[in-house]
């Protein structure tokens, strides 16, 4: 995988959702090599809550991530009028925040971070030259960047099933890496 480390990956939903879920949204914006963003509209308008684990149960927590786009780590994208006509095109194949996440990368030549297939796939047919990452080849870089112990590990991918209700595809390139460390005795 190149580094990309100039590149900005627009993130998004169920991204923030399992980063937030394994409590490791900062740890992985300050220490993954990576430029992030997002779209304002996930922001404030479609992800409000999580699921954080706190003595053995499940917490909703609402999403604040206002520490990050004020200091920078993490760019607010907002929408150009340029922007909005893709938006409402891709709304008729997936939902708004790919839609809103999908039209910002390509609009602006972003990379993008999702797990959502079909937002993907058309990602992909949009902006042929940009990356996509996924939940698990971005925990894999963080892992890989940070020589991350195995028993962090285990516990990050444990807490995204869990509590975001996260497992890769099977056709992920990652699915066996995260199988093994998911099922390593310590």
């Amino acid at each position: 995988m190149s580094d990309n480390s100039d590149s900005i990956f627009l993130m998004d939903a169920c991204i923030l959702i399992n980063l937030m879920a394994a409590e490791i949204l900062s740890e992985i914006v300050e220490n993954s090599g990576l430029k992030f963003a997002i779209s304002s509209f996930i922001v404030e308008k479609e992800v409000h809550f999580v699921f954080q684990e706190k003595d053995a149960e499940l917490h909703k927590i609402k999403i604040n991530i206002s520490d990050l786009t004020d200091s920078g780590k993490i760019v607010k994208m907002y929408l150009e009028d340029n922007e909005a006509q893709m938006v409402v095109d891709l709304s008729q194949d997936v939902d708004d925040g790919e839609a809103y996440t999908i039209a910002l990368a390509v609009c602006r030549k972003l990379n993008m971070v999702s797990d959502d297939k079909k937002a993907g796939r058309l990602f992909r047919k949009l902006q042929k030259d940009g990356v996509l990452l996924s939940t698990e080849a971005l925990l894999y870089r963080w892992a890989k960047k940070n020589f991350v112990s195995l028993e962090r590990l285990k516990n990050v991918l444990l807490k995204i099933e869990k509590c975001a209700k996260y497992l890769p595809p099977k056709d992920s390139d990652f699915y066996l890496w995260w199988r093994e460390i998911k099922e390593s005795l310590l």
